[in-house]
C-alpha cells in the first residue's frame, strides 16, 4: 500500500522516533522477544504500518475473523462509542501483562485506533518494542472514519471512476454501520444503495 507522507507526518515521526528512544531505556519486558531499536526506528518510519478506514469497513462487512480492533482511548470514550467488536486497552495499561492474549496473535491483524493517530501511534510503538507482530494503526482514527466512511462526500462530476466505486461503497457502509448491531450512532440520512457481503476470509489480506 503506497501512501504519500505529508509534512504533519513526516514531524510525527520526528516525535515518535523520539519516544520510542525513550522506550527503550524503559525496564523491559520477558513475555516477547523485544525489538532492536535500529529496526523500531525502521518500522516507524514505514507507511505500510498504517491501514485506512476503507479496508477496515469492508473487512468488518465481511466478518473477517482475522480482524482484531483495539480501541486505546479512555474507558469513558469507549463506552460513549468505537467501533464494531473492538476490544478496549487504554493507552495507559498497554503494557499490562493482561492484555497479552488480545495482542499477541499470530494469525490477525491487530488494528490499533484513537481519535486521530497520536495515542495510536504511541500504543503501537509501545507493542512494537515488546515484540508482538502484525500491529497497524488505523490511519486518521475515528475522526476519519467518521468522514470518509460515516459521512463521505459526493464527488464532483469530473471525478474518476475508482472515485465513485470509493464513494457509493462509502456510502453503502454507512448505512451499514448504522444498524442495531453497531454501537456508533450518526445523522446520516437512510440510502438507498445495497451492500451485498462476501465470503468471509480466514486469513488477513495482504498490502496492509
Amino acid at each position: 500500500m503506497i501512501m504519500k507522507i505529508s509534512r504533519t507526518y513526516l514531524i510525527l515521526s520526528v516525535l515518535l522516533a523520539g519516544l520510542a528512544f525513550v522506550l527503550v531505556l524503559l525496564p523491559k519486558t520477558t513475555r516477547n522477544k523485544e525489538i532492536q531499536p535500529d529496526k523500531l526506528l525502521i518500522e516507524i518510519n514505514d507507511p505500510a504500518r498504517f491501514v485506512n478506514p476503507d479496508f477496515i469497513a469492508e473487512r468488518l462487512i465481511n466478518e473477517d475473523p482475522s480482524l482484531q480492533l483495539v480501541d486505546v482511548r479512555t474507558k469513558d470514550q469507549f463506552s460513549k462509542f468505537t467501533l464494531p467488536g473492538a476490544v478496549n486497552i487504554p493507552l495507559n495499561e498497554m503494557s499490562n501483562e493482561e492484555w497479552d492474549e488480545s495482542l499477541n496473535h499470530e494469525d490477525k491483524d491487530v488494528i490499533l485506533f484513537s481519535n486521530d493517530d497520536l495515542y495510536a501511534d504511541q500504543a503501537w510503538i509501545i507493542s512494537a518494542r515488546q515484540g508482538y507482530k502484525n500491529i497497524y494503526v488505523m490511519k486518521g482514527g475515528l475522526n476519519l472514519w467518521f468522514k470518509d466512511i460515516l459521512s463521505p462526500e459526493k464527488p464532483s462530476e469530473t471525478a474518476s471512476k475508482e472515485e465513485f466505486e470509493t464513494y457509493y461503497f462509502r456510502k453503502a457502509a454507512a448505512q451499514y454501520f448504522r444498524g442495531p448491531s453497531s454501537i456508533i450512532k450518526t445523522d446520516i440520512a437512510p440510502s438507498n444503495v445495497e451492500l451485498k457481503k462476501k465470503e468471509k476470509k480466514i486469513s488477513a489480506e495482504g498490502g496492509c
